[in-house]
């Protein structure tokens, strides 16, 4: 109890000292209200996650997290609202300047997410004296990693093997795209950059950005024809392609624009603020989606001091798309819309739409199942297409999804669970642990209780499916996303995994005597965590802190 009261004590003098730190960089913030700044500040964004620099590994994390704390101070105190815009070639002082900025948002910003990690218990916290604070990652914690890991490899897996073909047409071809784009391409008033296109070049980009897309994010939450207000969510996926093509295209010309006229900047023109009306206009004419549909997905994917404490509060990767300036322009950000476009989106879908977006989330389950029984699709196994209801001896439960090996018969029962993608969320993560684990282990539970008292005649015939013998069978408890937490303690009685985990698993061992049970040990092996962060020392002018690991 007294050691509980001390770590509180602890806490709430680190607030203190990270509140006054904020509130020092928010004046910073609301003695510069001047617009230029705003594009300064994303200019810097863009220019740090495309190009190497030295430390980027060190500082890149901070300049991610400090990002929407900082434009969000930016929004309360610019009250900029002409129709005009003055735009000049950056200097080195002013990039510093919003480099440091970032960089202390993110600072602050890490430190509270930390605080969040020693709430739920993945992280100790001591004061070894006044202003000296040490903050100590437990074994277990960042076994979520594991998870996050496969989904790497299903990128790679898609991207080498699905768009094999494509990416070798689209390999062919660039060097003759690049030479027409290079054609349009020439200086702006000294600085800048103009060029035009042609539909072949569009095409050309828009194919790449089917590529990058599929190959980067995970957008297959919600069906094509999943609908929020009167739009598809296929919409909203054709108009994201488009945005990602002419990012790379915009790209493409900065890089040749910059190869033959040393004098530019790559940084001055790689953000550029565009008007809103004419840009759209642009995509009316490509894409053949009506103007008003248009407009509001492109008011969906652009942040403004309306909605941006909303998704600062989310938590979620924060990579806004376009960011508003003043009543008429719009700034693209490069980083916006190839890094994390998908979380923003969503995030905002959420928000605008809640009714449409809660009841296709809730219809995800049977898509689920059809993805996992694809994976399967081999004669030899016989699937169950429904959720099977179970009543028996005081047992009230469902099993998602029931998968036979008829060659073993081995037998797999299976719970999915959709849930949203919650990233560096730590309300959303003690949620899932509080909410899904708990009730997965009761399910399991459960599901052991009826196969230990029940017959295999009896246990296949509950499932519809013909057999009177079962050799083995196996549990499995299958996230879209997470269901290890570190920190939670799971019914080891069941293989607890992935999605992601799922496919590079049966993709590498499909050809093995039984796939359901070489699935299962394969699940419970993957989850080692030996990776060890780095120690780390955050210094404020009045107090510092470290990072360890207690191993």
């Amino acid at each position: 109890m007294q050691h509980a009261v001390i770590m509180n004590s602890v806490i709430e003098n680190l607030y203190s000292l990270l509140a006054k730190e904020l509130k020092t960089l928010d004046k910073i913030v609301e003695k510069n209200q001047n617009p230029v700044l705003f594009i300064e500040l994303i200019r810097c964004i863009d220019s740090s996650f495309l190009f190497s620099y030295e430390g980027k590994e060190k500082y890149e994390p901070f300049i991610q997290l400090g990002y929407g704390r900082c434009l969000e101070a930016f929004y309360k105190t610019n009250t900029f609202q002409e129709d005009y815009l003055l735009l000049s070639p950056s200097i080195s002082e002013i990039q510093n300047w919003c480099f440091n900025l970032l960089l202390g948002y993110g600072r602050c910003q890490m430190i509270l997410n930390s605080l969040d990690l020693v709430k739920s218990g993945d992280m100790y916290i001591r004061e070894n004296g006044p202003g000296d604070f040490h903050l100590i990652v437990k074994k277990e914690s960042g076994i979520e990693y594991i998870e996050n890991q496969f989904v790497d490899s299903y990128f790679h897996l898609i991207h080498d093997n699905v768009f094999d073909e494509e990416n070798k047409r689209l390999e062919e071809k660039e060097e003759y795209i690049l030479k027409q784009l290079n054609k349009e391409v020439e200086v702006w008033r000294e600085h800048y950059i103009k060029y035009g296109s042609t539909p072949e070049i569009d095409d050309f980009y828009f194919d790449k950005a089917r590529v990058y897309l599929c190959s980067s994010q995970l957008f297959d939450d919600f069906a094509e024809e999943d609908c929020f207000g009167q739009i598809p969510y296929g919409n909203f996926m054709l108009v994201l392609q488009a945005i990602m093509g002419v990012t790379l295209k915009h790209i493409a010309a900065c890089e040749l624009l910059c190869t033959k006229n040393h004098d530019v900047s790559i940084y001055n023109i790689l953000t550029l603020p565009v008007i809103h009306n004419d840009f759209i206009e642009e995509y009316v004419y490509y894409l053949n989606i009506k103007r008003e549909r248009l407009e509001e997905i492109f008011d969906v994917l652009t942040v403004d001091a309306s909605n941006i404490s909303e998704h600062i509060k989310a938590s979620k990767e924060f990579s806004p798309l376009f960011i508003k300036v003043g009543n008429r322009f719009t700034l693209r950000s490069v980083r916006g819309c190839l890094r994390t476009p998908i979380f923003y989106l969503q995030n905002e879908l959420k928000r605008r739409y809640p009714k449409d977006y809660f009841k296709w989330i809730n219809k995800r389950e049977d898509r689920f199942r059809k993805q996992l029984y694809d994976l399967f699709c081999c004669s030899r196994f016989t699937m169950v297409n429904r959720s099977v209801e179970l009543n028996v001896r005081g047992i009230r439960t469902d099993i998602d999804a029931v998968i036979f090996d008829k060659w073993t018969k081995t037998l797999g029962l299976f719970q999915l669970k959709w849930q949203d993608k919650f990233a560096s969320d730590f309300k959303a993560r003690r949620s899932r642990i509080s909410n899904m684990v708990i009730k997965a282990n009761e399910w399991v539970e459960k599901i052991t209780d009826w196969t230990s008292g029940t017959t295999p005649k009896e246990i296949l015939s509950s499932l519809g499916i013909e057999g009177n013998g079962i050799n083995e069978t196996y549990i499995f408890v299958i996230g879209r996303y997470n269901t290890v937490f570190s920190n939670s303690v799971r019914d080891e009685r069941a293989a607890w995994g992935s999605w992601y985990q799922v496919i590079e698993i049966v993709k590498r061992m499909y050809k093995v005597d039984s796939l359901l049970k070489v699935l299962y040990k394969q699940l419970k092996t993957d989850r080692k965590f030996e990776e060890k962060p780095e120690d780390l020392k955050i210094e404020f002018e009045n107090f510092f802190v470290s990072y360890s690991c207690e191993w």
